[in-house]
């Protein structure tokens, strides 16, 4: 006597699924979101101008942004990471 083996079935239906892929996706970030970033983001802010010379007051309002971007940064993202706007 043979014995074969029963085929399994599965009904999936699209609110399973999408339970399943969502539960997994909240798993996902919340292990991301609860560690912090190991090193900060290298970034840099650009003033360009065309055809006139840099007016001063833009470039100190250029630089007063890159000073607080780091903070702002920094809160924005609860303190899981971290920017470096300085040039080297």
């Amino acid at each position: 006597m043979s014995t074969s083996p029963k085929a399994q079935t599965t009904d999936f239906t699209k609110d399973s699924v999408g339970r399943f892929v969502f539960n997994g996706l909240d798993e996902a970030l919340a292990s991301t979101m609860a560690a912090p970033w190991a090193r900060p983001f290298r970034e840099a802010f650009i003033y360009v101008t065309v055809g006139a010379p840099a007016d001063p007051a833009s470039v100190a309002k250029v630089e007063r942004i890159r000073a607080a971007w780091p903070a702002f940064f920094s809160q924005s993202a609860e303190g899981r990471g971290s920017v470096d706007p300085t040039l080297n």
